[in-house]
């Protein structure tokens, strides 16, 4: 039996677009964000991030309201946001980005 249940956030800005996580999460738990449930895509431990909407290749990462590092792909709401699917603008410009 899969044990699914609604998990805390903590968004720090108004801006941000993604959330810190209170607690270890499993795949299948959820949150709730503007009135609109998502489900986590995988286990996550307290701590880390997770998206709370859809974010785009390149779009950027926003957390304390200020831009933290960039997509390097599509990632859906609910889904880890970690060294694996971003990039930060100094791991840009050493791989020959010019922005």
């Amino acid at each position: 039996m899969i044990k699914i249940s609604e998990i805390n956030i903590l968004k720090i800005s108004e801006k941000d677009n993604v959330a810190v996580l209170l607690s270890d999460v499993s795949k299948g738990d959820y949150y709730i964000y503007n009135d609109k449930k998502y489900e986590l895509k995988e286990d996550i431990k307290f701590g880390h991030k997770a998206a709370l909407n859809a974010i785009k290749e390149d779009e950027e990462i926003i957390k304390y309201g200020e831009i933290i590092a960039y997509a390097k792909e599509d990632i859906s709401a609910g889904t880890w946001i970690h060294n694996h699917n971003i990039i930060s603008d100094r791991g840009r410009l050493k791989a020959g980005d010019d922005r």
